[in-house]
Parts: C-alpha cells; structure tokens; sequence
C-alpha cells in the first residue's frame, strides 16, 4: 500500500537565487519594487501636498500651538482649493505608505523588527487618514459655519494636528530604523542605518514638541526631512535590490 504524500500550496513569494529577489509567482512582480515603489510614491505624494499648503501661507500647526485656530479660518476658507489638494494628497500618500508597510512585513516577515516596522507604518496610516478628514471638515465646514464656537475649533484642530504628527512619528520616524535593521547584513548600508537612527532621534524630538505645545514649527519639525529621506533611500535601495 502507497502512503499519500501530502505537499503544502507553494509559498505566494520565492526567492530567485540568481538574482537574489523576491518574486509574487502570481503576477511575476517583484514584491521588492512594488514596496519600493509605494514609499517613493508616498513620499512624492506628501512633498507635493506640502508645496501647495506652502503656497497657501496657512499654518495650521502654528496656529494650533498659539491658539489662534478661530482667527486662521477665513485664511482655511479663502484657500480651500489648494487645501483640498494637499490634504487629498496626503491620504493618497498615506495609503501608499500603508501598501508599503505590508510589503515589508511580507520581505521581513521572519525578523520582529520588519514586522514591527510594518505594524507602525499600518497604524500610522490608519491614523492619518482621519487627521486629514478632520482637516477638511476644519476647511468645508468649519470655516463655512457663521460664528464657530471657539472651543470647537480648538477641539478640532488640535485633534487634526494632533493625530496627524503622532501618526508622522509612526510612519516616518520609527520604522525607518526597524527596517534598516532587518535588512543590515542583507540589503541595508550603514549610512542608511545612520540615516534612521537620525529619523529616530527627531522623532523624539517631535513627540516632546507634541507634549510641550513648543518647538512643532521649528525644531520639533526636523523629522519630517530627515524621516522622508530616510524612507525615500530606503525605497531607491530597495527598488536597486529587487
């Protein structure tokens, strides 16, 4: 009598040993670029959003801090169009930053700190989406009430900044290094090791910024160039990798 051998369904990824990437035999994609592609494209998403709230002169962190909420409003209404592209903008990049923390947990899977790092970066997300809801409401329906109680537009633009500088520390402040570490003697240069250790530190930066309500538009702020160029290497190297 034969015994019946039973195999386990092939893994959805396999590693190519002659080109040393990560393939979804399904597509034929490489799981690398697409997580390449979406940090990047995450990245790119924010800066576009951030140069168009530039062009707006509204301040919305720096008016939260000083408690000047109510009186930046007519400025919120007057520059609504461009308001909604950034804010747009910014939950675009926020769902891509979310595609991108799943495809490393899916290469990292085997190392706690890959999963650590796509378990911020998914939190992170899912926090920022509502802080720019919260940001429109601030621009379309706050802004276009007669006479806003002040104690509501206070409440509303702390909360939207709030969650959304918290969320910035979850996606672009820890996972950086998580990830660099989990793919140090595979992939990760120590520069990019470096990189995300100095997207760490700023990160605490940030969250004492958050607790003090000092600093958010100043130095509290470093994170965000040096968390954005470490998540944007990180892609480039990975995009070389796969």
């Amino acid at each position: 009598m034969s015994a019946h051998v039973t195999h386990p369904p092939p893994d959805l990824l396999e590693v190519e040993p002659t080109r040393d990437r990560i393939v979804d035999r399904h597509s034929g994609m490489s799981v690398v670029r697409w997580t390449a592609a979406s940090l990047v494209g995450a990245c790119v998403a924010f800066a576009l959003g951030a140069a168009v709230l530039v062009s707006t002169g509204v301040d919305l962190d720096g008016a939260v801090q000083a408690g000047t909420v109510t009186e930046a409003l007519p400025a919120m209404a007057d520059a609504a169009p461009a308001l909604t592209v950034t804010f747009v903008a910014w939950m675009v990049g926020a769902t891509l930053f979310a595609l991108a923390g799943a495809g490393l947990g899916r290469l990292h899977g085997d190392r706690p700190a890959g999963v650590a790092a796509a378990g911020l970066m998914t939190l992170g997300a899912a926090l920022a989406v509502p802080a720019f809801l919260a940001m429109l409401a601030l621009v379309h329906v706050v802004a276009a009430t007669p006479d806003p109680s002040t104690a509501l537009v206070g409440t509303v633009g702390w909360l939207a900044s709030t969650t959304d500088w918290v969320a910035t520390i979850l996606i672009i402040g820890l996972p950086p290094l998580l990830v660099a570490r989990a793919g140090r003697d595979t992939w990760a240069p120590g520069w990019l090791v470096g990189l995300a250790t100095a997207a760490a530190v700023t990160s605490g930066l940030t969250a004492v910024s958050l607790l003090t309500g000092s600093g958010l538009t100043t130095w509290g702020f470093a994170l965000v160039p040096v968390g954005m160029a470490a998540q944007i290497s990180t892609g480039v190297l990975l995009w070389q990798r796969g």
